[in-house]
């Protein structure tokens, strides 16, 4: 018995430290099938590689602290996009999901989830409001709205000189009779300065019916000028007050691009809006960038961190927010970890260090 003493000293001097030994991001469990396969993609702010190559962002820090509660080791494994990654848990070939995943009836067929630990709103990127110089002036006093004032104010001023050609051509020739062109051009003048109040005087009708037709275009001048100066002057400036969008009301009746199978898709499919599809959150707004769309749809923190990071000056988040969701981990039906995992998650929701890693990737 003796003899087997110092096998049996080495043998656990050995087993201890292999205890110690660090995995991917905590120590090795003592514990058998405590090493996870943590899925993921990239979705800054919520899970991203930073400058040294490393994964970090909320999810991922969020799963270090758990992990450490509990004592797993965890290998992450990157996905190409979200779809993929969701095909991976529903097929469990990955033991946690740590990403932007928000919560939904239709996911949560197919996987469970943690406890949340962020709020996942949709938001949409739109491009700034256009600062139109003299040029965007001299084009909007050609463009199609202003024509249109244009022209019915023109049609307004030949019917009002024709009923009073008519009435005056044979008593005031003089003034408006000779040839019906001559008569009309001169009755048309006349219409048009009695209505801009100019009022030189070289023409005016002489007959009683005439002046009552004068007497009613003088008062109805006042309504109709001033109504064709509200139009043309809204034809003129009404590109320069709107932004392409400032309300998920208008998503309709512009381009939309959002990440395929995301939460803003099924949103979109909801409410029977047509979208282009993107792989990452940088090609969407990148695509928004160059106007080859409208507006990009997303989960709103991850579109303002990028917008922050990236496209600052270019590109505007509108402030309002919809369609409320949540963050949270996900993993294979049934997981037997779930309970321990949403006690270790509410833990940390409830430490200063959760709030400096908030501020760290959210902001204030």
């Amino acid at each position: 018995m003796r003899s087997h003493l110092p096998l049996l000293f080495l043998l656990a001097c050995t087993l201890q430290t292999h205890a110690l030994e660090p995995g991917t991001d905590v120590e090795s469990p003592k514990a058998d099938g405590t090493h996870l396969i943590v899925g993921t993609k990239s979705s800054p702010p919520i899970a991203f590689k930073g400058a040294d190559g490393k994964w970090t962002g909320l999810a991922i820090e969020m799963w270090r602290k758990i992990a450490l509660q509990l004592g797993f080791t965890s290998e992450i494994r990157e996905f190409k996009d979200l779809p993929s990654l969701l095909d991976a848990v529903e097929r469990k070939q990955v033991d946690i999901a740590a990403t932007a995943i928000t919560m939904t009836a239709n996911r949560d067929t197919f996987m469970d989830f943690s406890h949340t630990f962020a709020p996942a709103n949709l938001g949409i990127a739109v491009l700034p409001r256009h600062r139109p110089g003299w040029w965007d002036a001299v084009a909007r006093i050609f463009s199609w709205d202003f024509a249109q004032a244009l022209l019915s104010l023109t049609v307004l001023l030949l019917i009002t000189g024709f009923v009073l050609w008519m009435v005056e051509r044979r008593r005031n020739a003089a003034q408006f009779g000779g040839p019906s062109h001559v008569g009309i051009g001169a009755a048309f003048w006349w219409s048009a300065v009695t209505m801009t109040t100019v009022g030189y005087g070289d023409k005016a009708p002489i007959t009683p019916a005439g002046r009552v037709i004068a007497l009613f275009w003088m008062f109805a001048s006042v309504m109709v000028i001033s109504g064709f100066t509200g139009a043309i002057a809204s034809s003129l400036t009404v590109g320069q007050l709107q932004p392409a969008i400032t309300s998920p009301a208008q998503l309709p009746y512009v381009t939309v691009g959002t990440l395929a199978k995301s939460t803003a898709a099924e949103w979109l499919d909801q409410h029977l809006i047509s979208y282009t599809t993107y792989a990452t959150t940088e090609e969407g707004l990148q695509a928004l960038s160059d106007r080859r769309i409208e507006a990009f749809v997303n989960d709103d923190l991850v579109i303002r961190y990028n917008v922050r990071k990236s496209y600052a000056d270019r590109i505007v988040v509108l402030t309002d927010t919809f369609d409320p969701g949540f963050y949270a981990l996900g993993m294979p039906l049934d997981s037997e970890r779930l309970k321990s995992i949403d006690i270790a998650l509410l833990k940390v929701l409830d430490t200063p260090e959760w709030e400096s890693l908030w501020r760290q990737y959210i902001g204030p």
